[in-house]
């Protein structure tokens, strides 16, 4: 009877344990899941933790792309070189931390000049702060903000302000100069690139570049030039007259509109560097242009992205049609942007030619100085045949002057200069500007041509063919200069 009572108590007890044990079990799980769930970020970052130091690497576990941010960028990573010889050409009419000293100022009546130079000194910011929102420290603005911030340090500048507009029309555009530029979002724009944050990337990136480049200086002009002349037009009678002048901007400001069509090809090469993908910047300025959502009813669910190369042989050929191509170049040269075809090929041109992967992945913390010289500089076709001239150079340096190279005296077609020591240190992709001119004594020197060499510090001889050449102000008959070569020598400052 003992025994029994003894093996009662001992079934009893294991029925006790195993149903506290399965109670036990049971709560662990049902809590332990809750835990995982409310810790899961600190669980997945200590296996991170764990794995990482046992030699494993462990992609990290997100959708976002990781960015690459370069050793050091300078503006002759970025702007081309078209951008680069017009802002030399126009820089001295925008010379002058005041736009009151501006040349291109100067010369205007003086209560147009006033009210130029009100405009752009105060109402330009003024209307941001009115009419925009600031969203500097707003929470709700922090994934704007977060990409405004990411651009600026891959393109290596200071973070500008940044305003949201309530604007249906899709812009973006920096305004303002130094330390008082700022940068303004519309609310169309950011409604079309919702949910497309690479992109938007690209169009921040595009609109930094504009300053990284220095192009706020020079944009203004173009814009009130014409804004003003747009002005006086309509107070014209007659309208012949009024025709006439409405066309004034368009031809006086040629020369300004070439060099807002090459700058905005430097400012996409700033865009790619920021979204750091070629496709996503391709298909950025598709959706600039077709201007549908991603999240368009319009669009194929299973195929949302346009073919950019089915879009270029369409308009390859419309512009093999002689009178479509040559109205498109009549539009294009009254236009500061270039079509979208060409920003297509020209972003994709740069990317493939290498930079843009050396400048993204560089290394270092500033970039070298050299002092440099041309130790050999050959010019072809400086004259007619049969006929001499008395060459001379002039050399602008992008940030570093203007010098004079000495006379070369009663020469035929082919002209030599050796050993001219460029008198300030040049950083690698910085061009210096070359002007042929004929020595006419008394008379006006005759203009023969320019050319640009860009130092890249990587090899000694460069050549020159005709279509390096830049026309410059010249015309086609005084232009005679058709080649060039050398050599640079070089050592680091």
């Amino acid at each position: 009877m003992e025994k029994y009572r003894n093996e009662l108590f001992k079934d009893r007890a294991l029925t006790f344990v195993a149903v506290m044990c399965g109670t036990m079990v049971a709560m662990m799980l049902i809590f332990g899941l809750s835990f995982r769930d409310e810790n899961a970020d600190d669980v997945a970052a200590t296996l991170t933790i764990t794995e990482a130091v046992s030699g494993e690497t462990v992609s990290p576990r997100t959708d976002r792309p990781v960015y690459v941010t370069p050793g050091y960028l300078s503006r002759y990573d970025i702007a081309s070189d078209d951008d680069l010889y017009y802002q030399h050409l126009l820089g001295p009419f925008v010379e002058g931390d005041s736009i009151e000293n501006w040349v291109v100022v100067g010369d205007l009546h003086r209560l147009a000049r006033r009210t130029l130079v009100e405009y752009h000194d105060s109402a330009t910011i003024a209307q941001q702060i009115a009419g925009a929102y600031p969203i500097e420290g707003q929470q709700a603005t922090e994934p704007i903000e977060e990409i405004v911030h990411r651009c600026a340090e891959i393109l290596d500048i200071d973070e500008p302000d940044v305003f949201v507009r309530n604007d249906p029309n899709v812009k973006a555009y920096v305004s303002g100069m130094g330390d008082q530029s700022c940068v303004v979002l519309t609310s169309g724009l950011l409604e079309l690139f919702e949910g497309k944050e690479q992109e938007l990337s690209f169009v921040i990136g595009h609109e930094l570049g504009h300053y990284k480049c220095g192009h706020t200086r020079l944009q203004p002009v173009l814009d009130y030039t014409i804004d003003l002349m747009n002005l006086i037009a309509p107070r014209i009678e007659n309208d012949k007259v009024k025709a006439v002048v409405g066309q004034i901007p368009r031809l006086a400001t040629g020369r300004m509109l070439t060099w807002g069509r090459a700058a905005e090809i430097s400012a996409d090469r700033a865009g790619l560097l920021c979204c750091q993908d070629e496709k996503v910047a391709v298909d950025a300025l598709q959706r600039l242009i077709h201007g549908l959502q991603d999240s368009s009813p319009w669009l194929n669910p299973h195929h949302r992205d346009f073919d950019a190369d089915r879009l270029l042989d369409s308009l390859e050929q419309w512009e093999s049609r002689p009178l479509v191509d040559f109205l498109l170049k009549i539009r294009e040269a009254q236009s500061s942007h270039p079509f979208l075809g060409d920003r297509i090929s020209a972003l994709r041109a740069w990317a493939g030619s290498g930079a843009y992967e050396r400048q993204l992945h560089r290394r270092g913390l500033q970039d070298e100085l050299f002092d440099v010289s041309i130790s050999r500089l050959v010019i072809k076709g400086v004259s007619e045949a049969g006929e001499r001239s008395d060459p001379y150079l002039k050399l602008f340096i992008d940030g570093g002057g203007q010098y004079t190279v000495v006379t070369q005296e009663d020469i035929e077609q082919v002209v030599a200069w050796r050993d001219i020591q460029l008198p300030v240190p040049l950083q690698k992709g910085q061009p210096v500007f070359v002007q042929i001119w004929d020595d006419n004594g008394l008379w006006f020197d005759d203009h023969l041509g320019t050319f640009t060499l860009e130092f890249t510090g990587d090899s000694a001889e460069f050549e020159l063919s005709i279509s390096d050449l830049i026309d410059d102000l010249a015309t086609d008959e005084t232009n005679m200069a058709n080649s060039a070569k050398g050599s640079w020598s070089f050592n680091r400052h």
